[in-house]
């Protein structure tokens, strides 16, 4: 069984920058993460996964909407142990951008990634 869900506000980016003031761009990510957290529990109905999933999510910035689909993963070898697939592919974003291949790593606009045993 599939979680759907499509939060109704603005897409919150998560940001360690040092610029602009840092505890009030905090404040804003904790409660989008809070808000966005709570909302998911009640989509899932006590739905919960002990296996791989798969995420799918669309960011719409014009609409300012978030649509999340959380599924059991169909590939049984995929790994579900450290390190977590996103800070693995922030790293692979980043030194896409310092090769000079992008300007910026937010011109990327789809990313799939995933991890097998």
């Amino acid at each position: 069984m599939s979680i759907s869900y499509t939060h109704e506000t603005r897409p919150v980016p998560w940001s360690h920058s040092v610029r602009g003031d840092r505890s009030v761009r905090r404040l804003k990510q904790d409660k989008y993460i809070a808000d966005l957290a709570m909302m998911l529990k009640v989509a899932a109905e006590g739905e919960m996964y002990g296996g791989p999933i798969s995420v799918y999510l669309s960011f719409d910035f014009k609409n300012a909407k978030t649509e999340i689909v959380i599924s059991p993963s169909i590939m049984p070898n995929l790994r579900i142990k450290r390190p977590d697939v996103d800070n693995l592919a922030k790293m692979v974003l980043e030194a896409i951008e310092k090769s000079g291949i992008v300007k910026d790593d937010a011109q990327v606009a789809y990313l799939r990634a995933e991890k097998v045993e």
